[in-house]
């Protein structure tokens, strides 16, 4: 996969780190590393690394294609364990709206 990188408002796509926190710190994800397909401590550094720039203030962040991967890889594994009522209770936003704003990156 080429590295490209995609620069996102991070303090627009707040979800990003909620989905991120869910999958590494929320819910047990059997089988983590089959399923998002890469090591969960890749995930929680990401997670750290968003964090961090959302506590600097940071606007703006540049994630790389494989990084992107890991966020739409971790979204749909929510989908696929969470039930739809607890969805926006844990994440923020409705199934529908997670959809329209992860549009822009997948």
């Amino acid at each position: 996969m080429k590295n490209r990188k995609q620069k996102i408002n991070l303090i627009k796509n707040r979800i990003i780190i909620n989905i991120l926190g869910e999958i590494c710190w929320g819910m047990e994800v059997k089988n983590f590393e089959k399923k998002i397909k890469v090591e969960k401590n890749i995930v929680e550094k990401l997670l750290n690394f968003l964090l961090e720039n959302e506590k600097s203030n940071v606007e703006y962040i540049d994630l790389t294609e494989d990084e992107i991967a890991i966020i739409k890889k971790s979204f749909v594994v929510l989908l696929s364990e969470m039930d739809d009522w607890e969805f926006p209770i844990r994440i923020g936003v409705s199934i529908e709206e997670a959809e329209e704003i992860l549009k822009q990156f997948f």
